[in-house]
């Protein structure tokens, strides 16, 4: 009896370091993010010279374009793809303004260097904890600076008011530039983790 009691022992324990290996053996790490609706964290990079789409697959879910909105003017491109999608940088730049801003909730300002003229791109939405740069931090194109979220003025409020909030701003967003249609700008770039040096 005391074997059969010894031999269930040791079953058990291994089980429970069988578990727990399992569940510490998460691969390579960053990339292995599991998001809300079972999507994953892309790699982002994109090849050198080249702009990245600001999500993956980011043309398949546009929910709103630029134009009179409300009566209002909307001077971006919406995509939604639920809350937590990665987001990446457009292009090479410097991060102007990164926090907390009236009607994005939290958002993010890159400025770009485009052909000798200052550009800047717009994010907007990010939950608190969903932007990952800080203000004055260099970026690369296609790298992941925040998450998609439904922060600030969204509709539907909540999580069904996820979106990205994507503008382009010619002469910059905070120097007095002009905002411009984004789609322009977004048929020319690539989609995100296209790059030899991503995944």
């Amino acid at each position: 009896m005391k074997k059969a009691g010894c031999a269930i022992l040791v079953i058990a324990m291994g089980l429970v370091l069988l578990i727990a290996v399992i569940l510490v053996d998460s691969g390579d790490g960053e990339n292995d993010k599991c998001l809300p609706g079972g999507s994953k964290s892309a790699g982002g990079g994109v090849p050198a010279g080249q702009y990245s789409l600001p999500e993956e697959n980011a043309m398949d879910s546009v929910t709103s374009e630029v134009g009179l909105r409300g009566g209002a003017p909307h001077q971006g491109i919406d995509i939604a793809q639920g809350e937590g999608t990665p987001i990446y940088a457009f292009a090479d730049g410097v991060v102007a303004q990164a926090g907390t801003a009236s009607g994005f909730g939290q958002w993010i300002v890159i400025d770009h260097q485009i052909d000798g003229e200052l550009v800047s791109t717009v994010y907007g939405h990010m939950m608190d904890g969903g932007v990952h740069v800080q203000t004055g931090e260099r970026v690369k194109a296609g790298q992941h600076i925040a998450d998609e979220g439904y922060n600030g003025q969204v509709s539907p409020p909540g999580p069904g008011g996820s979106h990205l909030h994507f503008e382009v701003w010619e002469g910059g967003r905070l120097s007095g530039g002009t905002a411009v249609n984004p789609r322009p700008w977004l048929d020319q770039a690539v989609e995100p983790g296209s790059g030899s040096d991503s995944g």
